[in-house]
């Protein structure tokens, strides 16, 4: 079966390309003129894969932008809105990664015709729709929906100017009636994403994304960076080691309300004084948290853990590529992903990660006792779960003191992980394209 995966947000299409190769399915990735761009650069196929070679043949370039120009096409009225944007960016700054012009809708069949089956995330249902294609599946990668229900599209409708207020709504418009012709729509945050689908009375499988690849070859020593080839001479001097390599993201910046903060925040500094706890009441232990320079709060970070005085035991790492952060979490000892507390939001990428890694993971938990499997259809993964800030000095002085324990607990992770997510999860979606939904 030929299928496309559009698109390649946070490289979760590219993940499902491997895992569709490895299991005999002729997929193909079709990579956004924006994807992997500016901010996102590190989100490239290059960034997560030691291999790049064996995946290039079935990855290719589009000149399709994920974005609402692609949607609204060249027609009156949007032409008089971005024609002009175009040309003034052209001629002040021809250099800009957001330049861009109108798709035609030839344009759009020569890109996307031609596959048996379609999986997408982002503006794709709605870009596709204008040559008559609809997703076989549907998983969206943000919170409340991109382009519908998520907060900054609910932010521009209740306020912004009114030309940007009315095209916002018709691209709302449009991706509501592309995703509710979707053949499938999976999804997995119970929160602000399943009110969305609500509203829109779209139902969804409760599924995750099968988005880390871990079937990776590692590559020699040799073969690294410097900072890399450093990292791991520092873990192996220590004791106990931790990663916790998601945003640096806990101060609030003002627009949010004490309340809706406390749920939003990744509370990064929860594991910051917790470390510091650990190396109170364990000074026999030679113990390290690595942390990565990426997110708002960085320098914040970096004074409270100088207001600790900690900062010999916390190493400082460069924003890396996932295939770097894979490979520092094989050698750690603990991973934790983020303590955000909104009930019923999903873990992200980071705790996949660790997961895929086969590394104990502390984790905020956003679900009530036995709330999870009776949503999704299994049991939890041995996470070491996040209530209240008390329960992570709890994990970590029994990871110091039961590192046994802890060995276990990472071989069952990474067991969890391939049977319900990874390729397990990957063999569900092809079954779900070619039952036709009669899963």
């Amino acid at each position: 079966m030929r299928i496309a995966l559009v698109g390649n947000m946070n490289n979760n299409n590219f993940a499902i390309l491997r895992y569709l190769r490895d299991l005999g399915e002729d997929a193909h990735l079709l990579l956004n003129k924006n994807d992997g761009t500016g901010t996102l650069a590190h989100f490239s196929p290059e960034s997560d894969t030691w291999e790049i070679e064996k995946w290039s043949p079935y990855i290719h370039q589009t000149e399709i932008h994920d974005s609402n120009i692609s949607i609204l096409g060249n027609k009156m009225p949007y032409n008089l809105v971005y024609y002009p944007r175009y040309i003034y960016k052209l001629l002040t700054d021809p250099s800009n990664s957001s330049l861009y012009k109108p798709v035609t809708k030839n344009s759009l069949n020569s890109t996307y015709k031609g596959y048996d089956a379609y999986i997408g995330s982002g503006l794709s249902p709605s870009i596709l729709a204008r040559v008559g294609i609809n997703l076989d599946i549907f998983y969206p990668y943000g919170i409340g929906i991109e382009n519908l229900g998520d907060r900054p599209t609910k932010k521009i409708l209740n306020n912004s100017p009114l030309i940007k207020k009315a095209i916002t709504k018709e691209i709302v418009r449009r991706q509501k009636q592309s995703i509710k012709s979707a053949k499938n729509c999976i999804n997995s945050d119970l929160s602000l994403t399943k009110d969305t689908f609500e509203e829109i009375n779209v139902p969804f499988l409760p599924w995750f994304s099968p988005m880390i690849y871990n079937n990776e070859s590692k590559p020699s020593l040799d073969k690294l960076s410097p900072v890399l080839q450093k990292t791991y001479k520092d873990i192996a001097t220590r004791d106990f080691t931790i990663i916790m390599h998601s945003r640096q993201m806990w101060v609030n910046p003002g627009e949010y309300s004490t309340d809706e903060w406390e749920d939003r925040s990744k509370h990064n500094e929860w594991l910051i004084k917790s470390f510091a706890q650990l190396l109170k009441t364990r000074k026999g232990h030679n113990c390290a948290l690595y942390l990565l320079e990426y997110g708002p709060d960085v320098e914040a970070s970096k004074v409270l853990c100088a207001e600790l005085g900690i900062q010999e035991n916390v190493i400082w790492l460069p924003k890396m590529t996932r295939k770097e952060l894979m490979l520092i979490l094989s050698w750690c000892d603990i991973g934790t992903g983020e303590f955000v507390t909104e009930h019923g939001c999903m873990w992200g990428g980071t705790a996949w990660e660790t997961l895929a890694s086969g590394k104990p993971l502390i984790q905020g938990l956003c679900f009530d006792e036995n709330e999870f499997q009776s949503e999704f259809g299994f049991e939890l993964p041995p996470m070491l779960a996040v209530k209240k800030e008390q329960d992570i000095l709890n994990h970590l002085q029994d990871a110091v003191d039961a590192p046994e324990k802890m060995k276990q607990i990472g071989t069952q992770s990474h067991k969890w992980f391939n049977d319900n997510n990874g390729i397990g999860l990957a063999k569900k979606w092809i079954n779900l394209i070619k039952t036709k939904g009669q899963y």
